[in-house]
């Protein structure tokens, strides 16, 4: 790997970490106060970083695929689906905060891959199931 695309990598790992945390705060919020908390965050480190280990194993193996706009449209009615559904601010701001860090991430993420579709359509979809998630888990 050559120095400008190990550089690009670990830019790419630093997004992802803040992502991470952000969002893994923001999953765990609606139990901050109880002695659950640092449980739920850190099922949410593990689950999610277990989908980027799979991102990081497949990042030379992948065939040439097209992104989906539908993946797209998917993810942003999800995203739209937990904000209506929060009703803290603080709540909402950390969802933002979250998802900031997450499309940073993408995209630093993917400007590595020989295959940028198909890294964004992957990476798209793996953020879409961890929304799902948590609005599955606030219907409970």
């Amino acid at each position: 790997m050559s120095v400008e695309k190990k550089a690009q990598l670990e830019e790419a790992q630093r997004f992802w970490r803040k992502f991470c945390e952000a969002y893994c705060d923001f999953a765990a919020y609606p139990v901050f106060d109880e002695p659950g908390y640092p449980f739920h965050k850190h099922d949410c480190l593990g689950r999610v970083t277990k989908q980027h280990i799979k991102n990081l194993e497949g990042y030379n193996v992948r065939g040439a695929s097209t992104a989906s706009g539908a993946d797209d449209e998917r993810l942003d009615e999800s995203y739209q689906e937990v904000i209506n559904q929060l009703y803290s601010q603080v709540e909402k701001l950390w969802l933002k905060n979250a998802q900031e860090e997450w499309q940073k991430f993408r995209e630093a993420y993917c400007g590595l891959t020989a295959d940028k579709n198909g890294c964004l359509e992957r990476v798209t979809r793996q953020h879409i199931e961890n929304l799902e998630r948590y609005i599955e888990d606030l219907d409970v």
